[in-house]
């Protein structure tokens, strides 16, 4: 799965936190870049890096699939999460356990944020995995 990962200003005494931010829709594909229009880059600034340091991850969900495994009853708008995760779902939860064993990573200060289909996806993660956020 491609991603881009923003560092803090490592200080080796100390923990970060790991924001992983999942985009929506219509960043989907292979280019590695459309992942990065909305949101995000509100949290590789500058001043907001220097205030809150962390490790942020933004995976790009490929271009035929969603981050999140549910069926949509239009109907009712009721939403349910099918048996298992995403494919893309599943490679996500691998990168977060690689960067926790190989980045000063602060456990407890694991966060995941999305909007619009990341949004989904944000609550697909929670609800299959709620000991892991």
């Amino acid at each position: 799965m491609n991603y881009r990962m923003l560092f803090p200003d490592l200080d080796t005494l100390r923990k970060y936190p790991l924001v992983i931010f999942l985009h929506g829709l219509d960043e989907r594909g292979n280019d590695n870049e459309s992942q990065l229009k909305l949101g995000i880059m509100n949290l590789a600034d500058n001043k907001i890096s220097a205030l809150y340091p962390a490790f942020i991850i933004a995976p790009q969900c490929p271009l035929n699939a969603h981050w999140a495994n549910i069926s949509e009853n239009t109907n009712t708008n009721q939403v349910r999460l099918l048996p298992s995760p995403s494919e893309p779902v599943k490679l996500l939860i691998e990168l977060k356990y690689k960067f926790e064993k190989e980045l000063p990573v602060d456990t407890n200060r694991i966060y995941i944020i999305g909007l619009s289909m990341g949004g989904y996806g944000t609550y697909d993660v929670i609800e299959r995995y709620p000991n892991l956020f």
